[in-house]
């Protein structure tokens, strides 16, 4: 869904952050769709587990990105890129040392809470910094807060995943508590590409401004 949306408003594509996020949906719209001829048409599970783990690496991949392009710490932002590889390293150990082929639940685990961490600090990062722009009316707060929904909402899922997965009624839970989960984070994502970003210029630094600025009385 986000993918059509995203089509449709292409023309919104001018920055760099927000087409590595249209390379992001189409990927994920790519993904999904060789999976689901791969499970269904073709009737290979094993192909298809294949198929996420590759999905698995090209989300963390492209969004660890994209959201490094919002961070200002040259550290911080150097320290999010450069955790690809070892996350690229991990799932491929993962999947070599997995008794039998299955989801990648503990990379997933570890994608959520480092992602998740990587976005409350870039909110506590732009809370620092007066903009002529509030966040709220800018693309990227609606694909934040659409990835913090996702993220916070699936980490215990996919940690109790691990040893619970094979249990029906547990599948049942998984289905309809993920399923939930991904149309907000869609539907929020859609919100997203109908924002159009007006140019976000620091002011200064918050604790650079003086707090006189902040009385409109003054002693006469």
């Amino acid at each position: 869904m986000p993918f059509v949306f995203c089509l449709v408003n292409y023309r919104n594509v001018k920055t760099k952050d927000k087409r590595i996020f249209f390379i992001y949906v189409t990927a994920v719209a790519i993904f999904i769709v060789v999976g689901v001829i791969g499970r269904y048409y073709f009737g290979s599970s094993s192909f298809f587990y294949i198929v996420s783990r590759f999905y698995d690496i090209t989300e963390y991949s492209l969004l660890a990105y994209f959201f490094s392009l919002n961070i200002k710490g040259k550290l911080v932002r150097n320290l999010v890129i450069y955790s690809i590889i070892p996350f690229i390293l991990y799932c491929l150990y993962d999947y070599l040392s997995a008794k039998e082929p299955g989801f990648a639940f503990l990379p997933l685990v570890i994608e959520c809470l480092t992602l998740l961490i990587v976005l409350i600090y870039i909110f506590y990062e732009k809370m620092n910094y007066l903009l002529d722009t509030p966040i709220y009316q800018t693309s990227f707060f609606w694909i934040a807060v659409a990835f913090i929904i996702y993220f916070a909402g699936n980490f215990f899922l996919f940690l109790y995943s691990q040893n619970s997965y094979h249990d029906e009624t547990f599948q049942i839970q998984y289905t309809v508590i993920y399923s939930c989960v991904t149309i907000l984070k869609d539907v929020l994502l859609c919100i997203s590409t109908f924002v159009k970003d007006k140019s976000e210029m620091k002011i200064s630094h918050i604790s650079d401004v003086p707090l006189d600025f902040f009385q409109p009385i003054k002693n006469q």
